[in-house]
């Protein structure tokens, strides 16, 4: 017999969702898988999915909280040079508020490209050594001026990193949709 999953605690003036009212459908029916069931696998063997148990939210809240799941990546710009080297730059992932923020700009902008790939250069370059915002949200303009393939290297290079590519982005949009 398997077990259905607890109820989940709703917040103070939270009231149920839609996901909340089907799970609470669903424990209303028991779900008896006999031997024979469990031992079905359709010709493929079944994936053991390890995974962190803890006693509770607490700890696996302090436990999520000390995971260092920044991605860091050094990428060659060979259309920037400087004294016969080709300059280097750190991207790194967006924190959620950073990703948030820009699909909202971008959002808000009709995914205007003129700002969508500057944005992207300065929330994800840094210095390779310091780990600092190479550019500043004045920089912008700047970065307009520069080679477009150059920008356009990091910046898609980027929405790689972050998962903010053009399939993405248009599963998202489709998926908030759907949930108003």
């Amino acid at each position: 017999m398997v077990r259905a999953a607890k109820k989940r605690a709703l917040l103070e003036n939270e009231e149920m969702n839609l996901y909340d009212e089907e799970r609470e459908s669903e424990e209303d029916e028991d779900l008896d898988v006999t031997d024979e069931q469990e031992g079905h696998t359709n010709g493929s063997t079944p994936e053991e999915v390890a995974y962190l148990e803890t006693e509770d939210e607490n700890e696996l809240r302090e436990i999520i909280s000390k995971i260092d799941d920044v991605v860091e990546e050094l990428l060659a710009v060979p259309e920037w040079k400087h004294n016969g080297k080709v300059v280097t730059v750190l991207l790194r992932t967006l924190t959620t508020y950073e990703r948030t923020s820009f699909i909202n700009a971008m959002t808000k902008s009709n995914n205007d490209i003129t700002k969508v790939y500057p944005d992207l250069v300065i929330l994800s370059a840094r210095h390779p050594k310091t780990k600092q915002h190479i550019f500043h949200k004045n920089d912008r303009g700047m970065l307009q001026t520069k080679m477009g393939r150059a920008t356009e290297r990091i910046a898609l290079r980027a929405s790689e990193l972050n998962g903010l590519t053009e399939e993405a982005l248009t599963e998202m949009r489709k998926n908030s949709r759907s949930i108003r």
